[in-house]
């Protein structure tokens, strides 16, 4: 009796494809064109912002009296115009800490070495691996601002949205935004 072993060489496909990988990355993030209502939003949710716009502050007084939640009578407009100078936007970071929090890491890395486990068996394409880790980290994201980032709403954010949790509007427009991109660099 004969035994014959056959023997493929993948070793030169497994380069190609390792070569193909060279210089990529994955960005994820908030999917927006810069200057849109929803990229503003999110930069003013993670970094905070203070607004100094006059119209801005007479706009937030007439939503505060609309909800009840100021009295025009003790506060008169042009008191409250002249004592209220700005209006501050706690930061409420959702990108950076899910970028620092050790388990979304931890998952992606998994995920990423899963997945260039089965390419190096011939099981799946090198790409794979970065796919599924940046669609680790846009999953870990969702759940950051589906979970809500402290500090809480202030009580006019809570009565116009009907609910108190950060970073979830009416609509998900925020959560909804996250996504990923592979990229080639130089």
């Amino acid at each position: 009796m004969t035994l014959k072993i056959k023997d493929e060489n993948n070793i030169p496909s497994l380069f190609s494809s390792l070569e193909g990988l060279e210089g990529m990355s994955a960005n994820v993030g908030v999917v927006a064109d810069p200057g849109s209502d929803l990229a503003i939003y999110a930069g003013a949710q993670e970094f905070g912002a203070v607004i100094t716009s006059k119209k801005a502050i007479a706009k937030l007084y007439f939503m505060l009296v609309e909800e009840g939640l100021l009295d025009p009578e003790k506060l008169p407009i042009y008191i409250w115009m002249n004592t209220k100078t700005e209006i501050v936007i706690p930061e409420r970071s959702f990108l950076r800490s899910t970028f620092e929090n050790n388990e979304a890491i931890e998952k992606a890395m998994k995920l990423f070495v899963f997945a260039m486990d089965r390419a190096l068996a011939g099981q799946g394409k090198m790409i794979s691996a970065l796919e599924a880790a940046a669609d680790s980290f846009v999953a870990s994201v969702k759940g950051t601002i589906a979970g809500g980032v402290d500090p809480k709403n202030h009580p006019l954010t809570t009565a116009k949205k009907g609910h108190s949790r950060t970073l979830m509007g009416k609509e998900p427009r925020l959560q909804k935004s996250i996504s990923r991109e592979i990229v080639r660099g130089a």
